[in-house]
């Protein structure tokens, strides 16, 4: 209704650029003064969802590690955000493979900045990940012991992976570094035995000790 009533008012009113949550409301690159959520959806305040739904780019979405929540919500077509995030810190949960798709892939939202220690660690099921450029750094043992894990894609932007970030990924056959990434800490890729080529980018400056060690086969070049 929000929505229709801003079209009628308003013509040029572009329907993906409305964002709402608990204490902001903006559209149009425009910010509404004291606006939010209760003013697009005015049923929502006082339910037991209210201080969990916020709207992105014009679509509903829903913030909720509880995976009853999650299931309701996939159901009902409305977006799900099942990740704890603070201050741009992708935390360790059991909800961070909610939307894996029926393949194994998983591409993480651009609300996140860094990839904290061990958030997909000892997983199973995860076969490719898809790492946005908003991501800076791979915290260490972020995937360490993913059981499933074969391809990891990390967009430009990346500049970090920690120490032991994907040691034990056994199952790891492909890596594409982006040509921001600076640093590979210790052990990063220790084991992971059907790993067997890398192409390194030329602005990285540091490898640390025995990041590829253990890789029986492994050949090393860099991005042409």
């Amino acid at each position: 209704m929000f929505k229709a009533n801003e079209l009628l008012e308003n013509t040029d009113f572009i329907d993906d650029s409305l964002f709402a949550g608990q204490n902001s409301l903006s559209y149009n690159t425009k910010e509404e003064d004291g606006g939010n959520i209760y003013d697009v959806l005015p049923t929502l305040k006082g339910t037991r969802y209210d201080k969990k739904l916020e709207i992105i780019k014009g679509e509903l979405l829903l913030n909720s590690q509880n995976m009853s929540e999650i299931e309701v919500a996939k159901s009902l077509g409305i977006k799900v955000n099942p990740y704890e995030i603070v201050d741009g810190v992708l935390l360790s949960s059991n909800t961070n493979l909610a939307l894996m798709d029926s393949s194994g892939t998983l591409t993480l939202p651009e609300t996140v900045e860094v990839i904290g220690e061990g958030a997909f660690a000892d997983l199973e099921g995860l076969k490719t990940i898809i790492i946005p450029g908003t991501v800076k750094e791979i915290s260490s043992n972020a995937f360490r012991n993913n059981k499933d894990l074969e391809n990891v894609i990390m967009e430009d932007g990346i500049t970090i992976i920690g120490k032991c970030a994907f040691m034990d990924c056994r199952e790891l056959k492909n890596v594409d570094f982006p040509d921001t990434l600076t640093s590979i800490g210790d052990l990063c890729f220790y084991y992971c035995t059907s790993l067997q080529k890398v192409e390194l980018p030329d602005n990285l400056t540091q490898i640390s000790t025995y990041a590829f060690c253990r890789l029986f086969q492994l050949i090393i070049c860099k991005i042409a």
